[in-house]
This record gives structure tokens, sequence and C-alpha cells, in this order.
């Protein structure tokens, strides 16, 4: 090792140190679950490259693409983005702390801050597109803190391919990048709207966004379709007071922190270079909580507000007689994020966790075990959303694989949802099942679903009452040849159906079906 890389080494070594214990997480939280039925969809995107999707940008389902083609698909493969990219926002807590000119013990709890904020360790498990966007909100952070401590056009340009690739990731960068701006506006940074390379930096992130763009438009903006739909369906019942209240309870465990980070960076004297990064943070709340957007969407600024917070402490703990509260700032957090570990991590065995759970309820903490359908189960939602997707699939291939070949030929696969049929494309090809490809008009799936489909046979994947289904209506033959079984699956009850000797018209019929589903995107 040169002489170079050794200083550099000594120089980052709390910064190196904290991102490896981050990472290692991967290899103890891959293991006793399967996929989230997330990520299932945002894999199978990947097996279908596109600037565009229904759900995101193309960036995660690209990054899908990579990890199966040059790490394979195993669940710790799939996971390996989202590990690296928590571990980064861990080491981003340091190097912010640094620029803000902490010394030592602001790095190390600018890393250990949102190394052990309950928030971040969640959301770095699954492969989504939130843990993406939250690394590029932290990237921003940092950014914009080297430009305000170098005013170098260097990282102008670094921020506008931060952003670009941040739309790229997930639209909702788009409130970062607003909140950002008007911050600028309302202070002396405002003379950056003057500088040449910052709109250098603009038409870099437009040009890097340009292709979703082109695609959004291609497909009448089905963007604003998927999030009229989120707002009737998800967002109806947002209000103020929760709102804030998530905010309070999200990173429980360092609120302190960041409390006095946000106030630190919008009063204090010491931080006042970096004003507009508060006033940034303070936007982003206030125009998501105003637009009833959902409460974790603000998550991305909590971790400068964190470093900032890390780098007032170490100014106020500096006495003889502070200086030994130091290490509380570390340990409490540490202590309180153990005690609820299993709810944020999916590393005890699911016996474990059930009784883990139990134990929570009788105690009267019972918000993580209770559903949508109000109430209470063995596990969280999100772990029971991991369970059932193999076996599933490999009832559709027994199903399947029941046909003659000669039937086989014109059988097609169609899944109400795209858990489901995310979940058989994943295991028909980490199995090998020798399955067509399941059709579905849920999500994505719907973009990758002929206008026509020509079969005889269909194998049929839904969750059914009392017999009655669409689909049941134009085939003279229903049989249920499987159904998920999983006690711990929330799909627990979907069967699999194979409809047989089809009406005479189920071409039209289908046709017709798929027409009106693709509606809202027609292409121009």
């Amino acid at each position: 090792m040169t002489e170079n890389k050794q200083l550099w080494v000594r120089q980052n070594a709390i910064i190196i140190f904290f991102f490896l214990v981050k990472f290692v997480q991967l290899f103890f939280t891959s293991s006793n679950y399967e996929l989230h039925r997330d990520e299932y969809l945002y894999i199978a995107e990947g097996d279908h490259l596109a600037w565009g999707y229904l759900e995101v940008p193309p960036l995660v389902p690209f990054l899908a693409f990579i990890t199966k083609s040059v790490f394979g698909g195993s669940v710790t493969a799939i996971r390996l983005f989202p590990a690296l990219f928590g571990a980064s926002m861990v080491a981003f807590g340091g190097l912010i702390a640094r620029e803000m000119g902490g010394r030592k013990y602001a790095e190390i709890l600018g890393c250990c801050a949102i190394l052990f904020s309950s928030a971040f360790v969640r959301t770095s498990i699954l492969f989504q597109p939130v843990i993406a966007e939250l690394f590029f909100w932290t990237l921003y952070s940092y950014l914009m803190v080297r430009y305000l401590n170098e005013r170098s056009t260097k990282v102008l340009i670094f921020l506008g391919i931060a952003f670009g690739l941040g739309m790229m990731t997930k639209y909702s960068s788009a409130f970062f990048i607003v909140s950002l701006l008007l911050s600028l506006a309302i202070t002396t940074e405002r003379k950056v709207f003057v500088n040449k390379w910052f709109w250098w930096a603009v038409a870099i992130a437009v040009i890097i966004f340009l292709p979703n763009l082109i695609w959004q438009y291609s497909y009448h903006f089905p963007v604003v379709h998927h999030m009229k739909e989120l707002r009737d369906t998800q967002l109806v019942n947002v209000n103020w007071g929760d709102f804030l209240k998530d905010q309070l309870i999200m990173n429980l465990t360092v609120l302190p922190v960041w409390i006095i980070g946000l106030v630190s960076l919008l009063f204090s004297k010491a931080l006042a270079k970096y004003r507009v990064i508060g006033l940034t943070a303070f936007f982003v709340v206030l125009i998501l909580m105003v637009s009833s957007g959902k409460s974790y969407y603000t998550l991305g600024v909590y971790p400068v507000l964190l470093a900032a917070g890390a780098v007032q402490l170490e100014r106020w703990l500096d006495g003889r007689v502070a200086y030994w509260f130091r290490p509380a700032f570390v340990v409490v957090p540490a202590l309180l994020l153990y005690l609820i570990l299993p709810i944020c991590v999916p590393y005890l065995p699911t016996n474990k966790m059930i009784d883990f759970g139990k134990k929570m309820v009788a105690k009267g903490i019972d918000g993580p075990w209770r559903w949508e359908d109000g109430k209470i189960h063995d596990l969280p939602q999100d772990y029971a959303d991991m369970f059932g997707w193999k076996e599933i699939a490999v009832k559709v291939a027994q199903t399947y694989h029941s046909l003659s070949p000669d039937e086989q030929k014109e059988t097609i696969i169609f899944c109400d949802n795209y858990g489901f049929a995310g979940a058989v494309h994943y295991y028909n090809q980490q199995l090998k099942l020798n399955l067509p490809e399941p059709q579905s008009l849920n999500a994505s799936f719907i973009l990758w679903t002929p206008a026509e489909l020509k079969f005889k046979t269909m194998i049929y994947v839904d969750w059914v009452q009392n017999n009655q289904a669409g689909a049941f209506k134009l085939f003279h033959s229903v049989k249920q040849t499987g159904a998920m079984t999983n006690i711990h699956s929330r799909e627990r009850g979907t069967g699999v159906y194979l409809l047989q000797k089809p009406v005479d018209n189920i071409d039209e019929l289908i046709k017709g079906a798929v027409k009106e589903e693709k509606a809202f995107f027609a292409e121009n």
C-alpha cells in the first residue's frame, strides 16, 4: 500500500469501520425469509429493461438487471445494493459531520446516529426504491455541504449528476429539489442562480432524466394516473397530526440528535453557513405535510440533520464534566434499537419472532402486528409478505406440467396481482420450472401483456371468495389444483386454478379487457 493510500485509510478509519459494520447486516438478514412481494416486481422489471415503468423510473430495475447478471438471483445477491446504499448512508453521516467542522466524536456520532436509527435499519433491508432514494437524498446533502464549503464548480456538476440519477430513482426527489430551490431563493445563497455552472448542472440533471420524461410522454404520463390512484386509496386518510407524530416516531431512537441538528441548522451561529440545508429540510416536511404525502417520504432529510446534531453535540459536550456525557448519545440509541430490533430487521427465526410479537402485544405494543385489516397477527405485515411465494410458484408449475405437451403450448399463466406474477417469474428462473412467462394486468406487468392473447387453457392465480371470479365465467371447466397454505403468509388461501374449455368468443373478450386496462397509458 502506498503512503498516500495509508494516509487516506488512517484519515477515514472511522468512516470505513462503520460502513463495514452496517454492510455485514446483509448476511444476518437474508436467509430467514423469502423476498418481499415488492422485490419480485422490481426483479421482473429488471428483466424487461425500459426507460420507465408504471411505479418507478428505470434506475432500480436497472440495478436489478446488474445484480442478476453479475451476482445471480439469490436473496443475498438481490439485497446487495440495499446493503451498499445503507452502508454508504452511514458513511455519509460521518463525512457530513466532518465537512461541517466536526472532529472524531462528531464523525462517530454522525455514523452511529444513522446506524442506530430504527427507520434506516429497516429501509436498508429490502430491494426497493426507498433505500436508493434515501441514499441519493443523503448524497444531495453531502454535496450541498461540500459546495457551501468550497464554492466549487466541480461540486455543482456532481450535484447535477446526483439530481438526475435521483429523479431516475424516484420522482419524489422533486420534493427535495423544489425545497432546495426555495431555500436558495430566500437566503443569500440565491447568488448561485447567476452562476453559469449552476445552469450547466441543471442541464446535466435534465439530460440524465430526459429519457424517462420522453417515456412518460409517450405513454400519456402514467405517473399521473399512478399518483391519482395512490391519493385516492392510500393518501386519503393522511392528516397533519399523524404526519407530525410520525416524524417523531420514525427516528425515535435518535430523536434528540436530529432535533438538535435541525434547530442548530436553522438558528445556530456556528452552523449558519449551512442554514440553506436546514431550510430545505423544513420545506420538505412542510410541502409533504400540506400535500398529504406519506410521512416516511421525509426520511431522506434526516441523515444531514443527524450529522449536524452530532457536530453541535460535540461542541456542547466539550467541557470537563460534559465530556463524560458523550458516550450516552451513542450507547442509548444502540440500547433502544436493540429492544425493538426484531421489528426493524428480520433476523429472528419465525418461531422466535412470533414469541417476541406475543410479548410485545401483551405489553400493549401492537402497532407493528396490526395489519391493514385492523386485526393483530402473529407477524408484522411486511414480514408476512415474505412467505408463500415459492409455494405458489411450485404449485403453478405442478399444474402446468400435469397437462399434455400439446395443451401446454396453448396455455397461459395469469396472475391477479404483481406479487404472484413476480414470484412465478422469479422462481421459474431460479428453480428452472420451464413455465411460460406469467401474465398480469396489475402494476408494470400490464406493460408486457400482449394486446392479443391466444390460448385455450389458463392457469389462474388469485384469492377467490365463494368460488366466484370473473375469469371463471369464460370457461366451462374450472378446477382448483392448489392453494397457498403457508400459515405465515398474508396471501394464505390464494388458489391455483386450471381453467379449460373456453367460451367461443374468449379471444375477443380478452382483447377487449386488455385494451380497457391499458387505455390510460395508450401510446402516443
